[in-house]
């Protein structure tokens, strides 16, 4: 009786901690206030726990359509800057797309937007 106890127990608090974290496509949209399509498709979404330290890869598949709003929303949006010469806390343009760089409370993020290709690639690093 205890272990089927216990067993629910275990059972339980990883549900509950599973479903507290935060998705990583919220964490994308968070980082630099792009919001990616509910369909889109997710090629990779991996936690790496490193002791104190964590890492967070989140790629992603834009179809033909989706490339396109994704990039008028990069355009049109506030951290959007055309000077590469700047090269954090904001989107820049790049030969196949878009690229992100934001260090915020010891927290690193990184975004790749290939255009051509469709392929999102979100890094996070704390």
């Amino acid at each position: 009786m205890s272990t089927k106890i216990t067993g629910f127990a275990i059972v339980l608090f990883l549900f509950i901690t599973s479903c507290s974290e935060k998705k990583s496509r919220d964490r994308f949209e968070d980082a630099c206030g792009i919001a990616l399509p509910e369909d889109v498709e997710v090629l990779k979404d991996e936690f790496i726990d490193a002791g104190k330290d964590y890492g967070i890869q989140f790629n992603v598949q834009l179809g033909p359509e989706d490339r396109r709003k994704c990039a008028a929303s990069i355009r049109s949006s506030k951290l959007f800057i055309i000077d590469t010469a700047e090269k954090s806390n904001a989107w820049q343009p790049t030969q196949r797309g878009f690229r992100f760089f934001l260090a915020k409370d010891g927290i690193f993020y990184t975004i790749e937007v290939d255009t051509v290709s469709g392929l999102v690639t979100y890094n996070e690093l704390g």
